[in-house]
């Protein structure tokens, strides 16, 4: 009997680690980086704080979009993933209309099918939690939104009234409405994916709103906002059946179960959620260092990039200036360079300094940045150790020569090739002929 017992406990476990409630399609399974241009830091938790460009010093059209496309390929990916692209940006969040300054939803079409053309993949920005309550539709709407237990409308993350929190059950129509639009920018421009911000974070919410009778109870919630996301890629796929739904956020399996894959801030994070040790989701995620980079990607994960790989190779009076005590203002922007400067070094496999360790690095900066004034200067012992030797390195590194320096994006390729991004991607038979 016990024998029995013990069989069937490993049967159950076995199913339960064979389960996969959806099918992604063979191109996104088999895709190892995406890359954000533009306003990554409202992209996604994996994105936060990452530099990236302004979409109309880059773009005078949508229908320049294929650039994008030329600068993800030379880290070796080939899925854009675009942000701020609609009508009044971050703030107008509600009815995502291309927007006009870049040739509106014409332009935005061909830019679509000039990036399908060069076999490249794209997919958009969708915010399923949240609407700016200055939008006219929000002022139509606001009735969908969620109410605290004074009845006043939730705030988002202590911003004040600039944004609903939109309820998915019944009494509002929200679910139905924001899948239409992850539809309508699927058929009308066949975008190849939708990444659904906020929404891998959102569970157990309780909803005060007389109008949402069941709001009060955190499992219909928790239903609905399953449901959202089932009803968001069953459309995106009912108009293009290998198109991708994506969250931001991995906190709670149920969510993860019905998309294609999700975010998160670092490979560290991703580490801590309760299900990692038993399974492995489609996650993206990042790092400042292409070292960490390399280890998300060993970890069996994937990576978001922006164009900070692009940062050149500095100056000597860059260098010269940031050796010298720094004030509370610049810390953040040194610690980046920083980074960035040991990974250079990284790409032309000159090992680090043993004190290199940017986590502890940060946060022996904001300790010491805490105890100065504004105008006050200061500095760390780690910061100065790492800094002299990444200036030695560099300064021999400029001996060879420009054209004998690998820059990050030499490396980020390299690793993404030898992570299986499908090998060395060959674009042109990728393009339509």
């Amino acid at each position: 009997m016990r024998a029995i017992v013990i069989l069937c406990c490993v049967l159950i476990f076995a199913a339960a680690e064979s389960i996969r409630a959806v099918e992604s399609p063979a191109w996104w399974e088999a895709n190892r980086a995406i890359y954000c241009p533009f306003a990554a830091s409202g992209a996604g938790s994996a994105l936060l704080k990452c530099p990236s460009d302004n979409i109309t010093d880059k773009l005078k059209s949508f229908e320049d979009l294929p650039i994008v496309l030329d600068d993800a390929r030379r880290l070796g990916c080939n899925v854009v993933y675009l942000v701020d692209y609609w009508e009044g940006g971050y703030e107008m969040k509600a009815e995502y209309v291309p927007r006009s300054d870049l040739g509106g939803p014409e332009a935005f079409k061909k830019g679509m099918d000039a990036i399908h053309k060069k076999g490249g993949r794209i997919i958009v920005y969708l915010e399923a939690f949240i609407v700016s309550r200055r939008t006219d539709w929000a002022k139509k709407h606001a009735d969908w939104a969620m109410m605290d237990e004074d009845g006043k409308y939730y705030s988002y993350y202590q911003t004040g009234d600039r944004f609903y929190l939109m309820y998915p059950g019944p009494g509002s129509g929200w679910r139905e409405y924001i899948s239409d639009v992850a539809r309508r920018l699927v058929a009308d421009y066949d975008v190849d994916g939708i990444m659904l911000d906020s929404y891998g974070y959102q569970w157990d919410w309780v909803d005060y709103n007389p109008k949402h009778p069941a709001g009060l109870d955190k499992r219909v919630w928790n239903k609905y906002a399953i449901k959202l996301v089932e009803d968001v890629r069953r459309k995106v796929r009912e108009a293009k059946p290998d198109a991708i739904v994506m969250l931001e956020g991995d906190e709670f399996t149920p969510l993860l179960d019905v998309c294609d894959g999700a975010m998160d801030e670092s490979l560290e994070i991703i580490m801590r959620k309760p299900w990692a040790k038993e399974r492995k989701y489609n996650i993206y995620t990042n790092g400042f260092s292409v070292r960490e980079l390399k280890a998300i990607l060993d970890a069996g994960y994937n990576i978001s990039l922006t164009p900070y790989w692009f940062w050149g190779f500095p100056s000597q009076k860059k260098i010269e200036d940031y050796s010298k005590p720094m004030e509370r203002k610049d810390w953040v922007k040194r610690l980046q360079n920083l980074v960035h400067w040991d990974n250079i070094l990284a790409a032309n496999r000159i090992p680090p300094h043993p004190k290199a360790d940017f986590g502890k690095l940060k946060l022996e900066l904001e300790e010491a940045s805490r105890k100065v004034r504004n105008d006050e200067e200061f500095s760390v012992p780690r910061y100065d150790e790492v800094i002299r030797y990444i200036s030695k390195e560099l300064a021999r590194l400029r001996e060879r020569g420009e054209s004998a320096i690998k820059m990050p994006p030499d490396y980020i390729a390299s690793i993404l090739s030898s992570a299986g991004q499908k090998g060395k991607l060959d674009y042109t038979a990728l393009q339509i002929q």
